[in-house]
């Protein structure tokens, strides 16, 4: 059972990855790109995750596509450079976070 607060910290944390990783994405390959995509899906992500408490359904569900959305983005990454170092481990990351997400919203469609 996933509770509401220990989804939130998930969904807080992830997108602090995201901002991170946009930031050493510019500062070790000064990709620009990198820098915009990490602020702008890191900021909505950490809001979603903020968000949870008040609006659970609507802010996990939030979460679940742009989770969703980092995982096509960085399978499709992976694909291009079969490296691990940084899109193999966020592929893997956002996976978990997809899963986590969709079984809180699962539980909480079968508890109400």
């Amino acid at each position: 059972m996933i509770k509401q607060r220990h989804l939130s910290i998930i969904v807080i944390v992830y997108g602090l990855l995201l901002l991170v990783g946009g930031i050493m994405g510019y500062a070790m390959a000064k990709s620009s790109l990198s820098l915009a995509c990490g602020l702008i899906f890191g900021t909505l992500t950490v809001f979603a995750g903020s968000m949870i408490s008040s609006k659970p359904k609507q802010a996990a569900f939030a979460s679940l596509v742009l989770a969703a959305f980092m995982l096509i983005f960085f399978i499709y990454r992976f694909s291009l450079t079969y490296k691990m170092m940084p899109a193999g481990m966020m592929a893997f990351v956002s996976a978990v976070c997809v899963i986590l997400i969709s079984l809180f919203l699962v539980q909480r469609k079968s508890i109400k």
